[in-house]
């Protein structure tokens, strides 16, 4: 899999977003795992047909980071860990509030 969405390395500025990627050639699925440690990824969906998964809730000023594997009939292609962080949002000032 290759061309990540959001960018690798990217800034995002919304709590919600969906991740995008080019499927690999002839694979049957593809298993997206996601997570705020490069070392700690979680598997959230396994895709056929789509390259599209919405992420879960994000957290403003997080880093991420996500991988695609490819699952071919006869063995999986572990594709590369891309990251993405969520611009910080400033809290509202008491004087805002009012």
């Amino acid at each position: 899999t290759s061309q990540a969405i959001p960018l690798d390395h990217g800034v995002i500025h919304n709590l919600k977003v969906d991740l995008m990627f080019l499927e690999a050639y002839k694979a049957s699925s593809h298993k997206v795992y996601f997570g705020a440690s490069p070392d700690k990824l979680k598997l959230i969906t396994e895709l056929k047909n789509s390259n599209i998964c919405p992420s879960p809730q994000l957290q403003s000023g997080q880093k991420y980071f996500w991988r695609v594997d490819a699952i071919y009939p006869d063995g999986l292609s572990t594709g590369e860990t891309w990251s993405f962080t969520v611009k910080e949002v400033a809290k509202p000032s008491s004087s805002d509030r009012k």
